[in-house]
């Protein structure tokens, strides 16, 4: 068989490769968002395709586990309800021109009256963390409680409301429950987990984050 010849079916092939990944990406982020919809339907949540970050409260704006994502535009789709009591949005972004691979989920909940210290808590990164003091942003370390100091990163607007607030039981808590990955934030009456995935996200893991995030929320209350 000729090199030529051999060269166009191997293109061919790729093509073929190519455009077969592409029909299935794009097939399951189909079935994830019929599945979404019909969650939100079965539970009397809303669904909203698309939305822009101005549209959410100006302190959510601001919390790192959005700010922090570089290239982040607007959110891809969003479920918003109310679960056990608290008012929730879950919200999938992704970053402009990778619509298949990078992005995260976050499940926001608005706690009235809870008045949580601002604060910022996820695992250690040493790169990041280490870029990260380069620019001033300095840690908060529990003196008493070394094991969670070395296992994660702390940082608030005011230390002692923060080291006040994360009394010993809330410690354990945050270790117990914890799942690799997951970063926390809260704001006065709000409380967000996010975790790192690709926006085409299957029904369970909504359904996972936000049973997660309103589990450690209860038991917060302590």
């Amino acid at each position: 068989m000729p090199y030529s010849v051999i060269n166009a079916l191997v293109v061919f092939l790729a093509i073929l490769a190519i455009a077969f990944i592409i029909s299935r990406k794009t097939q399951k982020e189909k079935d994830n968002l019929a599945n979404t919809k019909k969650y939100c339907e079965t539970n009397k949540f809303e669904f909203i395709r698309n939305m822009k970050l101005e549209e959410l409260p100006e302190k959510v704006r601001n919390f790192s586990i959005i700010q922090s994502h570089v290239g982040y535009k607007e959110f891809h789709s969003i479920v918003k309800g109310n679960s056990k009591g608290f008012d929730f949005h879950l919200l999938t972004f992704i970053y402009p021109g990778n619509h298949s691979t990078s992005g995260s989920l976050i499940c926001l909940i608005n706690k009235k009256d809870a008045n949580f210290p601002k604060f910022y808590l996820r695992e250690h990164k040493t790169f990041s963390d280490s870029i990260g003091k380069l620019f001033g942003k300095e840690e908060i370390k529990i003196t008493e409680d070394k094991n969670f100091s070395e296992k994660f990163m702390l940082r608030g607007e005011n230390s002692e409301n923060t080291t006040k607030f994360l009394t010993e039981k809330r410690r354990q808590i945050f270790t117990s429950e914890h799942i690799e990955k997951y970063e926390y934030e809260a704001d006065s009456d709000y409380f967000a987990i996010s975790y790192p995935l690709a926006p085409s996200i299957p029904v369970q893991e909504y359904e996972s984050l936000l049973a997660k995030t309103t589990s450690i929320l209860e038991k917060l209350e302590i």
